[in-house]
């Protein structure tokens, strides 16, 4: 089986355990409520995995397998808090490699520390583990906080990629994103397996294109939708 064979059978395996954990709930007709109070016909939870260890190491094998398969190199792995550390730590601990944590902004008690793990990455190059990825805005307050503490950022893995700016974002500090399955792939597996219906799948790929003219579309066609409980 060939590298590539590997990587599409990892990736049919973890879409459907999302699916069947409800890591991944896909409902354009009846979409879920942001805390924005935007309409979205996606919700990912990607911290349902740990719920079986034997998922969890399914979901650090993949990780692992884009690591080697993408050449990716780095002296220390570190999670974004919250979501991403229960990647992070896990994947270091496989890979017997070091790990830290950082927060999006230093905490106001303490050492108002924004790292923890270690206080000095001067020198040290630090691949950032997230659990997904939208626009890539929150990743910055990570990228800058291990730079001030000296280390450096080219690589950032994700578990899930909902394909919705975050690699331009990242591109703009000179960060490769890399991720392990992205929000189109699950629509496509969506629609193979019957779990979602054409109509439904192309509403999907037009959110994921420009959600912006997917919402007004929806809200014109649903007029009290903003006003509904």
């Amino acid at each position: 089986m060939s590298k590539l064979e590997i990587g599409e059978y990892l990736k049919k395996i973890l879409a459907e355990i999302a699916f069947e954990l409800d890591m991944v709930k896909l409902k354009p007709k009846d979409p879920f409520r942001l805390t924005s109070g935007k309409p979205s016909p996606v919700y990912v939870d990607a911290r349902l995995w740990t719920q079986s260890s034997l998922i969890a190491n399914l979901f650090v094998d993949a990780m692992k397998w884009k690591i080697e398969d993408e050449d990716i190199e780095f002296d220390l792995v570190a999670g974004g808090v919250t979501a991403g550390v229960p990647y992070s730590e896990r994947l270091a601990g496989s890979l017997d490699e070091p790990s830290i944590y950082i927060r999006d902004k230093a905490k106001g008690y303490g050492k108002s520390a924004q790292i923890e793990g270690s206080e000095d990455l001067e020198g040290k190059k630090v691949l950032l583990i997230e659990d997904l990825i939208t626009t890539g805005g929150s990743k910055l307050d990570f990228i800058e906080g291990v730079e001030r503490a000296g280390g450096t950022v080219e690589d950032c893995l994700v578990v899930f990629n909902r394909k919705q700016g975050g690699e331009k974002t990242l591109k703009k500090k000179d960060v490769e994103l890399h991720s392990v399955i992205t929000l189109p792939e699950l629509v496509e597996y969506g629609l193979e397996k019957d779990k979602i219906s054409e109509e439904e799948a192309e509403s999907l790929m037009d959110y994921i294109r420009d959600p912006e003219a997917w919402e007004e579309k929806f809200l014109k066609k649903n007029p009290g939708w903003e006003e509904s409980e």
